[in-house]
């Protein structure tokens, strides 16, 4: 009897324990996406001799995306901020490029062309100069020579990191929420020829 009494205390406890915690955060976020929004057609073009890939010949590229962003019923889309790194937050210091707009709308949409230097790029992976090389060291083990690789222009891509942090809010009483989602995105790359023609 003394033990069932000890253990209905210990229940009673660990219940009011419970009941006296906050309840989370009500995620007032509905729906956040981005994504390529059309053809990428102006290639990122990396230069070359006759001894190989030497850098990247472009100084910018631009970018084709959608953000998409919808709140909650009763809140809205208070704000959101696109970065090239995981982490990033809006309301929050974003290293290198960004992207980031206020609303006050429930909805947000919107195609961007951010047109970002090359050496704020941050890339996912191999960089356009590593990707020709790779491309390089693939053809010559399919039997192709230096010469004959570096003799031709040659179509590839690189991957580039993008990430859209989006805050909605209840105005009130005042409680927000954020969300975020990523994107690897796709750039083509152009390894120019090394080998130049008399003119």
């Amino acid at each position: 009897m003394k033990i069932a009494s000890i253990m209905a205390a210990l229940a009673a406890t660990l219940t009011l324990s419970l009941a006296a915690q906050p309840a989370a955060a009500k995620d007032w976020v509905e729906k956040v996406a981005i994504t390529t929004d059309g053809i990428d057609a102006v290639s990122i073009k990396v230069s070359a001799n006759a001894s190989g890939y030497t850098g990247v010949k472009s100084e910018k590229h631009r970018f084709l995306l959608r953000l998409e962003a919808q709140a909650r019923k009763r809140a809205i889309v208070y704000g959101g901020v696109v970065g090239m790194y995981d982490g990033v937050r809006f309301g929050q210091p974003v290293a290198g490029w960004k992207y980031s707009f206020q609303s006050a709308d429930r909805t947000y949409k919107k195609h961007i062309e951010p047109v970002i230097p090359i050496s704020q790029i941050r890339w996912y992976g191999a960089d356009p100069v590593q990707v020709c090389k790779n491309l390089m060291a693939k053809k010559t083990s399919e039997g192709m020579t230096k010469a004959q690789v570096l003799s031709k222009e040659w179509n590839a891509s690189t991957l580039v990191f993008f990430q859209f942090d989006v805050m909605a809010q209840r105005p009130y009483p005042k409680s927000s929420s954020h969300e975020r989602k990523s994107l690897i995105y796709h750039a083509p790359v152009k390894c120019l020829s090394g080998m130049h023609r008399a003119s």
